[in-house]
């Protein structure tokens, strides 16, 4: 999600937010987001 968001900025969009179905919370990814996520469901180990 960050990749597509870096992405995003470089062709000159604004993220404003972003949403999965499910979120590995064990990887700490929500962490390295500078915008809001939202998701359906999450997994712990």
């Amino acid at each position: 999600m960050r990749a597509a968001a870096d992405l995003i900025r470089k062709v000159g969009g604004n993220v404003v937010g972003a949403a999965t179905i499910l979120e590995l919370t064990f990887l700490k990814g929500r962490e390295k987001l500078d915008f809001p996520c939202a998701s359906l469901a999450a997994y712990d180990e």
